[in-house]
Order: structure tokens, then C-alpha cells, then sequence
């Protein structure tokens, strides 16, 4: 499907408009996490990312869709009782938070040249989460 070019620049605009705010939010969830675990709070983080995995598909940007869709599926993990934020999950966390936000500096200053390096990062960063949470993965946790 092709979006006409003006409803596709103000979709854009809407996009770099509220990134910004859920980007905030994410970043601010994401320092109390470890302080209060709790489902709100995971929840919060889970809704972040999925508005923002949304919004940057509407308007391909798929470094930042699928960098949002991989921390969706980390928050969709902290739900597991067994899943445990102790200071090394919080570091993972927050350097795919930081790769995000990357990607997100990246199309606000139009310097895609570091889009692959980025996403690379998340990439690593979100097996290791993986390795860590192990289990948590994969289940289909109520919300």
C-alpha cells in the first residue's frame, strides 16, 4: 500500500513529534524498573514500545520498527514471575534502550549511515537478554 506523499509527511511528522515522548517514557520507566518491578510499570514500557514499533512501521522506518519490536519482546519476557532485573539485566536493558534511542537520533538528523551498526547492537544486546532471561521467552504470558 502507498501512502499519498502529504498524508505520508504529516504521518511523519506526527512520528517525530511523539517518538520523542515515548522515547522519554521508555527512558524514565526504564531507570525505576529495577527499583519497582511491578506489571504497571512493565506494562508502561510494553505500550511505549509497541506505539512506537507502530508508528515508525507506518512510516518505514524499519531499523526502529524492528529495534522497538525486539525490546516489546524483553517486556513481554519481565512478565514471567522467573524473570529476575537484577543490575546486569538492567545494563542490557538500558544498551538496547540506548540503541533505540541511536536509531531515533539517526532519522532525526538524517544520518542513516549508522543504521546497520545500530541495529547490529540491538541485535547482539537482545540475545543476551535472551541468554539471561532464558525460559521467559516464547510463553504465552497473559497480560
Amino acid at each position: 500500500m502507498t501512502l499519498d506523499p502529504e498524508i505520508r509527511e504529516e504521518a511523519y511528522a506526527y512520528f517525530l513529534s511523539e517518538s520523542q515522548d515515548l522515547l522519554r517514557t521508555i527512558e524514565n520507566e526504564l531507570f525505576e524498573l529495577r527499583d519497582d518491578p511491578s506489571k504497571g510499570r512493565i506494562h508502561a514500557l510494553m505500550r511505549a514500545t509497541h506505539t512506537l514499533k507502530g508508528a515508525s512501521a507506518n512510516v518505514g522506518l524499519e531499523t526502529i520498527k524492528t529495534i522497538a519490536h525486539h525490546m516489546e519482546d524483553v517486556f513481554r519476557a519481565l512478565f514471567e514471575p522467573e524473570a529476575v532485573i537484577d543490575v546486569e539485566l538492567e545494563g542490557l536493558l538500558l544498551e538496547l534502550y540506548d540503541c533505540l534511542r541511536l536509531a531515533l537520533t539517526g532519522e532525526l538528523e538524517n544520518e542513516h549511515h549508522r543504521d546497520e551498526q545500530v541495529l547490529e547492537q540491538a541485535i547482539d544486546t537482545f540475545a543476551s537478554i535472551q541468554g539471561k532471561l532464558g525460559d521467559c521467552f516464547g510463553r504465552e504470558t497473559a497480560l
